[in-house]
């Protein structure tokens, strides 16, 4: 799936290879649903820099102010349950300039809006200070907010795991993270990093202990609480995994990673029915998790729904065609429509 590159992230559900989960009859949509729609958003920073702090969204209208709502941590947000009108969705951030966009909802035509968000820096002589480093949304500490809060020696090294990791050098990565958390032992992000780093190397049992102590360094972060319950969920851990991931669901309820991760323990759980639910709702937040469109295969294709597997298979590689599972769905998916 697709990722925006932030210094402190969550790592993404890592789902089987295998296209077949549990069973699930599809929810009835009632009219009543079909009456309102929704504003989907995604924000990213202008040249690659990553905002210190998290960032408000105001959603007015005819001048009154309706929700507004945190980013989460990969840059999503959402508004629902929208009658039609026009809407403003609003962002007034002390580090970068305003943005107003307008947007309208016309249900039946109209049910979704998209809403594509590029932050502009102030200027440093209009740039006001936001505050000291602070929990809530990991995914939106910048490194300019690191270096105030822990030693620049420590710093160094993680930027150096970063870079490295940018370059697909793992190793190296690895390696400048545990140097960072050598010299500041309570350097948090370097931690989070590690431990997604073992992760995807396969070392559940290192990441595990990375991510544990990040929520105790950190415990108002969610993304931690999400990175544990991936693993607890890899390593068969289910009830202590729906803890966990719910634990960090309070602290970001916007998560689509949060969503999509709850979805996958009910699958575990064979609640199909909640599962659904969970993972649709990871999509509305965030729909560049791609793979979540593939544990929607895995409901469809065990409730023998063929079409909707189908569809949900040109989704997911439309927006992932170089995903390591692509050439599994496109099997399955050539596989589905010859059946057809």
């Amino acid at each position: 799936m697709e990722w925006i590159r932030l210094p402190y992230r969550s790592t993404p559900c890592l789902l089987a290879a295998a296209l077949l989960l549990s069973a699930l009859l599809l929810p009835h949509t009632c009219a009543a649903q079909q009456e309102t729609g929704k504003i989907i958003g995604h924000l990213r920073i202008e040249r690659g820099t990553e905002p210190d702090h998290r960032i408000l969204v105001t959603l007015k209208t005819r001048g009154l102010t309706l929700q507004t709502a945190y980013a989460d941590s990969s840059g999503a947000f959402g508004f629902y349950n929208l009658p039609n009108n026009a809407y403003h969705v609003l962002i007034d951030d002390p580090a970068f300039q305003p943005v107003e966009e307008t947007t309208i909802i016309d249900v039946p035509h109209e049910t979704t809006a998209i809403i594509n968000i590029v932050l502009v820096a102030r200027d440093k002589d209009t740039r006001k200070d936001v505050g000291g480093l602070t929990g809530g949304n990991p995914g939106m500490v910048g490194l300019k907010q690191l270096d105030s809060a822990f030693p620049p020696a420590a710093t160094k090294q993680f930027e150096k795991g970063l870079e490295l990791e940018q370059k697909k050098k793992p190793d190296g990565a690895i390696a400048a993270y545990r140097k960072a958390i050598e010299i500041a032992p309570g350097f948090y992000p370097a931690r989070n990093n590690l431990g997604s780093a073992l992760m995807a190397r396969g070392d559940l049992a290192g990441a595990e202990e990375q991510f544990s102590k990040v929520i105790e360094l950190s415990q108002n972060d969610a993304a931690p609480y999400f990175n544990l319950g991936n693993v607890q969920l890899a390593t068969g851990r289910t009830p202590l995994a729906l803890e966990t991931i719910s634990a960090g669901l309070r602290k970001e309820p916007q998560s689509g990673l949060g969503h999509f991760l709850l979805g996958s323990v009910y699958q575990k759980q064979g609640k199909a029915r909640d599962a659904e639910i969970e993972i649709k709702r990871s999509l509305e937040l965030n729909p560049s998790l791609s793979r979540a469109h593939l544990a929607l295969v895995n409901l469809y294709m065990q409730a023998q729904r063929n079409d909707l597997a189908t569809e949900e298979l040109r989704h997911f590689l439309k927006l992932a065609p170089d995903d390591p599972l692509a050439p599994k769905a496109r099997e399955v998916l050539a596989r589905l429509e010859k059946t057809k």
